[in-house]
């Protein structure tokens, strides 16, 4: 049984048929780089690695702040008086916060522009670690 057209998925291009069979002879790169050396299909592969290498090294800073406390939980709370139950309290908000703030972030960084969100983020997540 074929599938029409008209009931494709949106944003699928079909490169075989059902039977198997080649519907396109021609590579056709999807989607198709622009002219642009803005645009990522056309980074050299250095330039790829080294944003990979910041998108890591982001992810590992940002996470890092707040797991690193389970080493000093015990001195944390004879320096600070606070409990055991307060400061795993405490860590738990911290979690939350990063899963909530993709709720937020998300949507700023679409209707802003993705570079000024992640230059304010790590504003802030610079201060908050000093």
């Amino acid at each position: 049984m074929s599938v029409s057209e008209d009931r494709e998925i949106p944003g699928t291009v079909r490169l075989f048929a059902e039977t198997g069979e080649l519907l396109r002879s021609e590579v056709e790169l999807i989607p198709k780089p622009s002219h642009d050396p803005a645009d990522p299909l056309n980074w050299s592969r250095t330039r790829k690695n080294i944003v990979l290498a910041c998108v890591v090294f982001y992810t590992f800073a940002s996470v890092l702040t707040v797991t690193v406390l389970y080493s000093i939980y015990v001195p944390l709370t004879e320096v600070t008086g606070l409990t055991l139950d307060q400061v795993l309290i405490g860590s738990g908000y911290s979690y939350w916060a990063i899963g909530f703030a993709v709720i937020v972030v998300q949507p700023v960084s679409i209707a802003i522009g993705k570079r000024p969100v992640i230059v304010i983020l790590s504003l802030a997540g610079a201060l908050l670690s000093i």
